[in-house]
């Protein structure tokens, strides 16, 4: 049925920040099956498979 079962992420030993993204089953079979054929040089458990990038524009009025 292509759930997955409850699972917990501890964090309290973290070495950086992260970031948690859901995205659609669809998306993910396919970034998942990219990363496998190119995974990328910056992850060391093979696990990532995004960069976010957010700019800011410290001048600009908050919306």
């Amino acid at each position: 049925d292509g759930s997955s079962p409850d699972c917990y992420l501890e964090t309290s030993k973290a070495e950086r920040h992260v970031w948690l993204m859901k995205c659609p089953p669809i998306v993910t079979r396919a970034v998942q099956s990219q990363h496998l054929l190119h995974p990328p040089p910056f992850s060391a458990d093979g696990r990532s498979i995004a960069k976010v990038i957010v700019a800011v524009d410290p001048l600009l009025p908050a919306e």
